[in-house]
């Protein structure tokens, strides 16, 4: 008998060598190790795993395995190393959970996509039901969705499988009519091959735990493309290029036919900007999500900024692969989608189209000439404007450059609210509508904001942007004035993609750990109400656990991207073909972190750690790749490096900054008393 791979004790015939009580937590893993008397020489291994304090110690209700070797039955290919959870309800005709009974629960131990596989003996005509939950709540399972998996059976033994995988962690399997017995269940997992190969920890176990679930919710909810949770499995734009794959270019790579590494891996980018453009509608524009059966009665079939978005996900992936092949055969597409947006703009110079961003914008789903479609618009020109370029197509760039100043000055000039110090949320059937939190992050994120009037723009935005939110409504909110008046600030995590982004942009010790403190209050309960799913959801959680919807959503992975970027501090940052790998910690608050980060220069490991007022960083490089190093809030004069050369230090604004050459360095610097902590 096994704990966690310790030998307990063991039992020779029929007397037993121990006796007592296990003290197991969550994630433990129980193990009886037998020999059959019938085949000697092939040990049966039973395996449960403790999840919620759900945990059987009878043996009928273990896995079992023919591994020879604990630690391999606990974590094999095939997730069989499953707890039964039995319904909490006796079974009809009153012999509950010790005798036959019309269901029983299959905790997969985490949240998995896959399908089963199961064998069962049967009266002909009986029926089978395995459901799919992702939750177990108040002794049961919750969150269960769509119709399962439905088999009508013959007489005998036979197997089951399912035309399908699904994202699941707890599976019920329920005799709806007639008796059956189950003689073996597996639950395999079909998931897109990603090796995760990143990691992150430090010493607030919050953001640690966050980190992983935030990999693993992208994880579970990809398979053949970015799929945005566990119930819908189709492709959102923005939720695929935001979301999905921000969080997996710094946890995962992939390999190609070959074996070789892809660092990071673009294919799932590449997926969804192929997927929309095998879907362009006849009148150019492109579907928000899709495969669909959507209509242009669901305000959800097209998207105007998720449509914009995609020309930025096209740059992304250009940028990543230097592609020409590949954004050559979307040029029809992108120019199809763009003349449509074109023929849309107004005599004041502003494109008139639907207003979204997400559903905590006061104005989503109003049709105006609104700031953050004309901000997404700007950069969807701007974008255009640079894959012409790339492609060699100098007259398609020329005309989109064009429109895009045209659009920068009707912004400033026609959205400006001078006596607020701030940009319109847009302008409704004419009337100038009052600031919102929105209209100044996406003029700050696009870059349309006129560079006088940046500052004004972020202090209006620091001011406002942890106000209230508005709540997740479908179309048009009544209440969008107040909510205007109210200033409503941000309410969904998806937006914090763009405010993080923001955060980090301005690059002071303040709005770091603004940055961090709003990951660790908005996700905290997330996190916490979540643990039995492992997984994210896509609103955020009250202190209550209410509020969140769709507990394996991808919209709740945004910190993870962040954490890896800003906190441990390793990415790429590029000027046209100029780029660059960054090390750029930002402590904000915390005393230590570590992980490993892909890029794609190659994975980085870095460690750091604050103590007694000292900061001490060691990095691993790859092999011929230098990197620029960036520490802020320390003392220029007590730098001490070793390992790889160090070159051209000098300082700017509040980072000390020097060049390292690849391989291993270790720096050794005293923290100024503004940054201490």
């Amino acid at each position: 008998m096994f704990l966690n791979g310790t030998c307990l004790g063991v039992a020779d015939g029929s007397e037993p060598e121990w006796r007592g009580c296990l003290d197991v937590s969550d994630g433990d893993v129980f193990v009886i190790r037998t020999l059959p008397a019938e085949i000697p020489e092939r040990p049966a291994i039973l395996v449960s795993i403790t999840n919620k304090g759900h945990f059987l110690l009878d043996t009928r209700h273990f896995s079992s395995c023919e591994s020879d070797l604990v630690e391999e039955a606990a974590f094999g290919p095939n997730l069989e190393d499953f707890s039964p959870l039995l319904e909490g309800a006796p079974c009809e005709g009153g012999e509950g959970a010790e005798g036959p009974c019309d269901s029983i629960v299959l905790d997969l131990g985490r949240m998995a996509m896959a399908y089963p596989w199961v064998e069962i003996e049967s009266d002909e005509g009986s029926v089978i039901q395995i459901e799919y939950a992702l939750r177990w709540m108040n002794g049961r399972t919750a969150e269960s969705y769509g119709v399962g998996t439905t088999y009508i059976a013959r007489s005998g033994r036979q197997v089951v499988l399912a035309a399908d995988q699904w994202c699941a962690r707890y599976v019920t399997l329920r005799c709806l009519s007639g008796r059956l017995r189950v003689v073996d269940f597996v639950m395999t997992e079909r998931r897109y091959p990603y090796e995760r190969v990143g990691e992150f920890r430090c010493g607030d176990d919050m953001l640690t735990r966050l980190w992983d679930m935030a990999v693993r919710t992208v994880e579970v909810s990809t398979d053949d493309a970015h799929g945005s949770d566990a119930r819908e499995r189709n492709e959102w734009v923005q939720d695929a290029s935001k979301a999905s794959f921000q969080t997996m270019r710094v946890a995962a790579i992939g390999r190609d036919r070959d074996g070789h590494c892809l660092s990071p891996d673009p294919r799932t980018l590449r997926k969804v900007i192929s997927d929309a453009a095998a879907c362009q509608m006849s009148d150019g524009r492109l579907p928000g999500t899709f495969p669909t059966d959507r209509g242009d009665e669901d305000p959800h079939h097209f998207i105007d900024d998720y449509a914009m978005q995609w020309v930025e996900s096209l740059r992304w992936y250009h940028e990543l692969t230097d592609d020409g092949d590949f954004t050559r055969s979307m040029w029809p597409v992108l120019t199809r989608q763009m003349d449509w947006f074109i023929e849309r703009i107004t005599s004041r110079g502003l494109l008139h189209a639907r207003e979204y961003t997400s559903f905590d914008n006061p104005i989503a789903y109003l049709s105006c000439e609104g700031a953050t479609v004309n901000a997404f618009f700007h950069l969807a020109l701007a974008d255009a404007a640079w894959l012409a370029d790339k492609v060699g197509f100098e007259d398609e760039a020329a005309r989109y450059r064009l429109v895009l100043s045209s659009i920068t000055d009707a912004f400033d000039r026609q959205l400006w609210c001078e006596e607020e110090g701030a940009y319109s949320a847009g302008l409704l059937e004419g009337e100038k509508l009052p600031p919102s939190v929105h209209a100044q992050l996406m003029a700050l994120y696009t870059g349309v904001a006129d560079a006088g009037r940046e500052a004004l723009v972020r202090s209006w935005f620091l001011r406002n942007f942890r106000n209230p939110g508005a709540s997740l409504v479908i179309g048009p909110k009544p209440d969008f004035r107040e909510l205007l008046d109210q200033r409503a600030g941000l309410g969904m995590p998806i937006m914090f993609y763009w405010a993080l982004t923001e955060l980090f942009r301005m690059d002071t010790a303040e709005a770091d750990r603004i940055a961090l403190d709003e990951i660790r209050g908005r996700w905290k309960n997330m996190v916490h109400f979540l643990e039995d799913a492992g997984t994210l959801s896509e609103s955020f959680v009250d202190d209550s656990g209410g509020g969140m919807s769709e507990s394996c959503h991808n919209y709740g992975s945004i910190p993870a991207y962040f954490l890896s970027s800003y906190v441990l501090g390793v990415r790429s940052e590029g000027l046209n073909d100029d780029w660059r790998l960054v090390i750029n910690p930002r402590p904000s608050g915390l005393t230590d972190a570590k992980g490993v980060v892909v890029t794609r220069f190659g994975l980085v490991s870095i460690d750091w750690v604050m103590d007694g007022g000292v900061w001490r960083l060691e990095i691993g490089l790859p092999d011929g790749v230098p990197a620029e190093i960036r520490v802020p809030g320390v003392r220029r004069d007590s730098l001490v490096p070793s390992g790889a050369v160090i070159s051209g230090l000098h300082q700017s604004g509040r980072n000390l900054i020097m060049s390292a050459g690849s391989g291993r360095v270790t720096l050794r610097m005293e923290l100024e008393s503004t940054e201490a902590g």
